[in-house]
């Protein structure tokens, strides 16, 4: 491992979390710049990057609560069914809006989610 590659490890797995905790946004809000401004990767694979990231964290997630049996069924179905159907909706339009609709629209979704969780945690 390079040492840059080392530094960009530490970097993102001491600086991150804390932002993201205060911020209240996902880790892909930093790391994907992160990945494209310090490690030069291109922008689809510094998304693919995170989203593999992502989904391995929720797959540990399951499996710590399978182990546990405290998995609900129902909620992590209707959450997976909800981001299968985010994806198919988000590929089908992507396409069709201009960069400048979607950002206002990608912020917009960010927010409702974030109090949406809000809201949940009280």
């Amino acid at each position: 491992m390079s040492l840059l590659s080392r530094l960009f490890n530490t970097t993102q797995t001491t600086s991150a979390p804390p932002v993201v905790d205060v911020l209240g946004v996902g880790g892909g809000f930093l790391i994907v710049p992160a990945l494209v401004l310090v490690l030069g990767l291109p922008m689809p694979l510094a998304v693919g990057t995170s989203l593999v990231a992502i989904s391995l964290n929720a797959l540990w997630g399951i499996i710590g609560n399978l182990q546990l049996g405290t998995l609900d069924w129902t909620l992590t179905l209707l959450f997976a069914a909800g981001g299968v159907l985010g994806v198919l909706a988000g590929g089908k339009l992507a396409g069709r809006l201009p960069d400048r609709a979607r950002a206002p629209r990608s912020a917009l979704v960010s927010r409702a989610s974030r109090c949406t969780r809000w809201a949940a945690a009280r």
